[in-house]
């Protein structure tokens, strides 16, 4: 059985951030996500009409599934990053696929786009590679949105929520590059980027207050923080990180399963097209 708590949004983004409970790879992809994002904007052209100067940035918690939008043809573009060039090709070319958001915003995408509306992912290695200048830099790749499953996580069972927390399965077509981005030449401290856009939002007492019952005072005797976390799984810090009580019966999942709203219509069809 899962175990959920209800927690603050300064407590739920000061464990994301600082303390890095979903791990420094979920950390590093915000920063490569909103680099992709801004370079796009200034430097390259909507990659399905070829219109310069019509990307727009679209993220936010509000506008899942369309990182990136094109205000020409109304493409999507959900951006995601993985730690190197090989997982990035293992997604694309062997597994075909990715785990991707939320199953209710997808159908809501679906349901209320334009019926020729194109939705891509993009997906950046972290890691840069060599180009033949011998340059650093990050190839990013690209691929159409085929089509998606829904997904169950430890959050699906979380019985706090009003409705039932999808995630999904992307499905992907063949991919492609769309541009290259340039690795920076220095290190920059993303610690630093984290604590500063955390202190502009909750203001810095309560950064402290925090700091303090994590790591303590100010002593150096240790930099690991104390949180419940330590000696977890990563599969239990994702429950926990999930918000709630536990689950008391499978059979309210069940029901709201049947209580969504969607309109998956060609569901049958997409299952057969993938055997």
């Amino acid at each position: 059985r899962f175990q959920f708590e209800i927690c603050s949004t300064e407590v739920v983004l000061f464990q994301s951030w600082i303390l890095k409970t979903e791990g420094q790879a979920a950390a590093d992809g915000l920063f490569f996500e909103a680099a992709i994002a801004c370079h796009a904007l200034q430097h390259e052209s909507c990659y399905n009409c070829k219109c310069r100067q019509t990307l727009r940035w679209n993220g936010g918690s509000g506008s899942a599934w369309q990182d990136l939008i094109c205000t020409m043809c109304k493409s999507t573009f959900e951006v995601k990053t993985k730690a190197n060039m090989m997982k990035v090709e293992s997604n694309f070319d062997y597994y075909r696929s990715i785990p991707g958001g939320s199953f209710t915003e997808w159908c809501r995408l679906i349901n209320n786009g334009e019926r020729n509306q194109k939705k891509f992912l993009v997906m950046m290695p972290r890691t840069p590679a060599l180009n033949r200048q011998l340059q650093k830099i990050h190839p990013v790749q690209i691929a159409e949105i085929d089509y998606v499953l829904p997904r169950i996580q430890p959050r699906t069972f979380n019985p706090n929520y009003s409705h039932v927390r999808l995630s999904t399965h992307v499905f992907l077509k063949k991919r492609a590059k769309w541009f290259d981005l340039p690795s920076p030449g220095e290190k920059i401290d993303r610690d630093d980027i984290a604590k500063e856009v955390f202190i502009k939002r909750f203001q810095k007492d309560c950064y402290d207050s925090l700091y303090n019952l994590y790591f303590g005072n100010s002593n150096e005797e240790s930099k690991a923080p104390r949180t419940e976390y330590a000696g977890k799984s990563s599969e239990e810090k994702t429950a926990a990180n999930s918000g709630g009580l536990r689950v008391e019966a499978e059979e309210t999942v069940i029901e709201q399963f049947r209580a969504l709203e969607v309109a998956p219509d060609d569901w049958e069809d997409l299952l057969s097209d993938s055997d």
